[in-house]
């Protein structure tokens, strides 16, 4: 399989120690030495976007970040496995007790890692729907959500 990387975060948080951070732009430049005037031609040549620390400036909407521990709990129910049930998010809206819940794109038929994969707003709810709300609280209680910091 050939797979193009086009960036990549990371971002750790301890309040008692700091912040670290991390970015990765698919871009060999970084293993090699370049004299100062080299440097400012590069950079005077480089789009903003590329020189931005993704780490730093990127936003990431709550939603998102909240899919990976929604289908954590999905898994230990039992109900769901990776690839099982087929989760139904064509149209990419989900009228749910008078709200728009949607996605960027119909995604149509997805499994549980496809809902993550794609980022299923739609996807991500119709499997909460599906869990004990006990489940989900004990979950989030368990990734350190909800305790004094």
């Amino acid at each position: 399989m050939n797979v193009k990387r086009l960036a990549g975060i990371a971002a750790l948080l301890s309040v008692s120690i700091s912040l670290s951070a991390a970015t990765s732009e698919d871009q060999p430049l970084a293993q090699q030495r370049f004299t100062a005037a080299e440097i400012a031609s590069l950079v005077a040549a480089s789009k903003p976007a590329q020189r931005r620390n993704r780490a730093m400036t990127d936003v990431i909407e709550p939603g998102s970040t909240m899919k990976p521990f929604t289908l954590a709990a999905a898994l230990s129910s039992g109900k769901f496995t990776p690839t099982a049930p087929i989760i139904d998010t064509t149209g990419g809206h989900w009228f749910f007790q008078g709200h728009d819940i949607h996605d960027t794109h119909n995604y149509g038929l997805l499994t549980p890692t496809g809902v993550i994969t794609k980022s299923s707003n739609v996807g991500a709810a119709k499997i909460a729907m599906q869990l004990d709300t006990g489940l989900m609280y004990d979950t989030f209680r368990a990734f350190g959500f909800g305790n004094s910091t």
